[in-house]
């Protein structure tokens, strides 16, 4: 199978998803030894992402778990592996859901990329890789907070109830600025408003 898809692969949740996931996780097992993975808040995250490390783990990498975090965050934890994964559909409806791959210098996989995954041998018993954890939520925050100097400001966030909301007004507050949240819960359903960052959803902000 290859794969293809821009900025990833984003499809409503079926089982042709899961077998995406497991057959995707495969090939990433066979070409890398660490993977770090991680997914938003969606309903249906947890469940993709456990397909998509037992593919991995299955083709003989590790995997380093790093929780609900935003992409960003995935992004960021990604240079200490070879790999990082994010299940996440971005600003898609809550129905779908996806997954992208970044580079261990931070930067997203390309659609070329992609599509050359080649590989579908699952590895000897002794040879399956293993389930770890890391905390990509605080080496984000940490490197955050050292980068930027104190904030005087008042600011209002809106994290339209996504993975955002576990970090930014988090990381605004400890730098200074008097925050006013909106929507800083995260829920796969995302009940305040759309997930799509439009001038309508935004309205209030």
């Amino acid at each position: 199978m290859k794969f293809s898809g821009s900025s990833g692969i984003r499809m409503v949740w079926s089982e042709e998803l899961l077998k995406i996931a497991y057959q995707l996780g495969i090939c990433i097992g066979n070409n890398f030894d660490e993977v770090v993975v991680a997914s938003d808040f969606r309903d249906t995250s947890d469940a993709l992402l456990s397909i998509l490390a037992g593919g991995i783990m299955s083709g003989g990498a590790d995997v380093y778990y790093g929780g609900n975090v935003p992409t960003p965050t995935l992004a960021y934890g990604a240079k200490n592996h070879d790999l990082g994964v994010m299940i996440t559909a971005s600003h898609n409806p809550p129905e779908y859901n996806g997954i992208k791959l970044w580079n261990s210098d931070g930067s997203a996989f390309t659609d070329m990329q992609l599509s050359k995954l080649q590989g579908r041998k699952i590895g000897a018993w002794e040879r399956v890789g293993k389930w770890k954890e890391e905390n990509l939520l605080n080496i984000h925050r940490e490197a955050l907070l050292k980068q930027f100097k104190e904030l005087n400001l008042k600011v209002v966030i809106d994290c339209s109830n996504g993975a955002g909301s576990v970090l930014t007004p988090f990381v605004f507050r400890e730098l200074g600025a008097e925050v006013t949240t909106l929507n800083c819960h995260p829920s796969g359903k995302f009940p305040g408003h759309g997930s799509e960052p439009s001038e309508e959803n935004l309205e209030i902000l």
